[in-house]
Protein backbone atom coordinates (compact mmCIF):
# COMPACT_ATOMS: atom_id res chain seq x y z
CA UNK A 1 0.00 0.00 0.00
CA UNK A 2 1.35 3.10 -0.82
CA UNK A 3 0.42 6.21 1.10
CA UNK A 4 0.40 9.37 -0.52
CA UNK A 5 -0.87 11.85 1.65
CA UNK A 6 0.68 12.63 5.16
CA UNK A 7 -1.24 13.28 8.50
CA UNK A 8 -4.32 12.31 9.96
CA UNK A 9 -7.36 11.95 7.67
CA UNK A 10 -9.78 11.76 10.83
CA UNK A 11 -8.68 13.99 13.46
CA UNK A 12 -12.18 14.12 15.73
CA UNK A 13 -11.09 10.60 15.71
CA UNK A 14 -8.03 10.53 16.64
CA UNK A 15 -8.25 12.96 19.48
CA UNK A 16 -11.02 10.80 20.80
CA UNK A 17 -8.71 7.48 20.41
CA UNK A 18 -6.36 9.71 22.33
CA UNK A 19 -8.32 10.97 25.24
CA UNK A 20 -10.14 7.21 25.72
CA UNK A 21 -6.92 6.15 25.88
CA UNK A 22 -5.80 8.19 28.97
CA UNK A 23 -3.76 11.09 27.20
CA UNK A 24 -3.67 14.07 29.48
CA UNK A 25 -1.93 17.28 28.85
CA UNK A 26 -0.41 17.00 32.05
CA UNK A 27 1.18 13.48 31.49
CA UNK A 28 2.27 14.96 28.36
CA UNK A 29 4.36 17.48 30.33
CA UNK A 30 5.92 15.11 32.38
CA UNK A 31 7.78 13.15 29.59
CA UNK A 32 11.33 13.89 29.19
CA UNK A 33 10.66 14.79 25.40
CA UNK A 34 7.80 16.91 25.36
CA UNK A 35 9.47 20.34 26.00
CA UNK A 36 5.96 21.70 24.23
CA UNK A 37 3.48 20.20 26.44
CA UNK A 38 5.54 21.61 29.27
CA UNK A 39 5.67 25.43 28.05
CA UNK A 40 1.96 24.95 26.95
CA UNK A 41 0.97 23.80 30.34
CA UNK A 42 3.09 26.11 32.38
CA UNK A 43 1.83 29.47 30.04
CA UNK A 44 -1.61 28.32 30.65
CA UNK A 45 -1.04 28.09 34.90
CA UNK A 46 0.16 31.28 34.43
CA UNK A 47 -2.73 33.01 32.23
CA UNK A 48 -4.91 31.00 34.85
CA UNK A 49 -3.09 32.62 37.75
CA UNK A 50 -2.82 35.95 36.14
CA UNK A 51 -6.16 36.60 35.39
CA UNK A 52 -7.24 35.50 39.26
Amino acid sequence: MTYIQRGISDKKGFASAMINNGFTIERAAVHPNCPSARYFLSTLQTIASATI
